[in-house]
């Protein structure tokens, strides 16, 4: 059935096995969230080879969002139908294939299908991780879970800039991305080797509960999804909570740091970890009170308000001492990584029937934000800029200058929690097979 209803008398266990097939599935996750920042490391070299300016850069990066987004409202079906052996298996091999032909690219048309492949196969990964979740744990954990899965994206986040930054100045940057097909290959062998075709209980329970409620089919549920104003007003929110890993952690962080800082290349990419290394505490945390206080609504109130003003106090200065730019970063992600909470809130905002369907349409919301924000903020830092050359260098101020668009979004995020419902609800059981 997967995220789609729950036969009643079922009963996921939670235990060891159940921690292992989501692990393996989480290191998924953590593949594609090393992919997909790992740009924000090449910025620099990849735009002088390629000869494009900011804006076009941001858009050839953005064609992962672009891809990854729309696929969204198929991901939780197509689970549902195939299972996650047969969906996550392929996904990865994908992702891998885009770091291939993204280390041999010679042109920013095949950088940008290269990313349009990573963007392909990662479309997968959170959601199917979370699918697996919800049919081998009970749903009390499921924020939880939906936290220490973000927190494993995290660390790929922390490996795609702070190592990674280690890793190109030693091999180069062509040679780090062999280093990420070759690695997506070996999380290809660890799944394969894990995750089964179904859990054991999931086709006898399905068998003895023929026909409890016709299936809705694929159009009439993404409508029904999306009709929901709540799932906009939480999507939308989740997507504001999200840009600052996207616009500094995914792409844009490090060249500001750099210009704005007397930091080199690699502490600017320390730094920027500290935005991961928020996440990675603040997003189990968050799920786990959120779990206990059987509250989402406020959780997700006081994370807009908090990124508004860390966000505030990031572009309030012309220099920063490494120090303070540092406990900022970590006092953004700690800020913004209650964003966990939109997925749970979105599944319990909508029919138990279509949880799928509103993970996935949460996530699409997510990163079809993501992905117009890297291309605006790459367009507006040219135009702060009057239009540099390729490979031009910007400064503290034109970045400054772009980086409003942060605080700016994350008002509008505040100004949407006001339409925001509590969405939490008592279940009698897990979220579904």
């Amino acid at each position: 059935m997967g995220l789609t209803g729950t036969p009643r008398g079922t009963q996921p266990p939670g235990d060891w096995r159940a921690w292992a097939i989501w692990g393996a599935a989480a290191v998924f996750y953590l593949y594609e969230f090393f992919v997909r920042v790992a740009p924000s490391v090449m910025q620099e070299p990849l735009m002088k080879v390629m000869q494009v300016n900011a804006a076009g850069f941001g858009l050839a990066m953005g064609a992962y969002y672009y891809v990854y987004s729309p696929l969204q409202l198929v991901a939780g079906s197509l689970l549902d139908r195939y299972g996650a052996r047969l969906v996550l298996l392929p996904s990865v091999l994908v992702v891998a294939a885009g770091c291939l032909l993204e280390a041999f690219g010679q042109s920013m048309v095949a950088v940008t299908i290269s990313r349009g492949l990573q963007g392909l196969g990662s479309a997968f990964a959170f959601v199917g991780t979370m699918y697996l979740a919800a049919q081998w744990f009970p749903h009390r954990r499921l924020a939880l879970i939906a936290g220490l899965t973000t927190a494993l994206g995290m660390a790929g986040g922390i490996m795609g800039n702070a190592g990674l930054e280690w890793l190109i100045e030693i091999e180069g940057w062509r040679a780090t991305l062999h280093f990420s097909w070759i690695a997506g290959a070996v999380v290809f062998l660890v799944m394969l080797a894990v995750i089964p075709p179904a859990p054991p209980w999931a086709a006898a329970a399905k068998s003895a509960n023929p026909g409890e409620r016709p299936p809705i089919s694929l159009p009439a549920a993404i409508g029904k999804v999306l009709r929901n104003p709540q799932t906009l007003v939480i999507g939308f929110i989740g997507g504001i909570l999200y840009l600052p890993l996207t616009v500094i952690g995914g792409l844009w962080g490090e060249s500001y740091i750099m210009a704005i800082s007397p930091m080199s290349a690699q502490g600017a990419s320390n730094a920027v970890s500290m935005l991961y290394v928020g996440w990675l505490a603040g997003a189990p945390l968050a799920g786990w009170l959120s779990d206990h206080a059987q509250k989402r609504r406020v959780f997700l109130v006081a994370s807009t308000a908090l990124t508004l003003l860390t966000t505030v106090l990031l572009t309030a200065f012309t220099a920063m001492h490494p120090l303070a730019m540092h406990a900022l970063l970590l006092a953004i992600g700690l800020a913004s990584s209650m964003q966990v909470v939109t997925f749970v809130a979105a599944i319990e905002a909508n029919d138990p029937l279509l949880n799928g369907t509103a993970l996935s349409a949460n996530n699409m919301v997510v990163m079809l934000l993501g992905g117009l924000a890297q291309p605006l903020f790459g367009w507006v830092l040219d135009w702060c800029a009057g239009g540099l050359a390729a490979g031009a260098s910007y400064t503290g101020e034109h970045y400054r200058a772009a980086m409003v668009l942060l605080p700016a979004s994350a008002l509008l995020g505040v100004a949407a929690s006001f339409f925001l419902k509590e969405s939490f609800r008592h279940h009698d059981g897990p979220v579904g097979h």
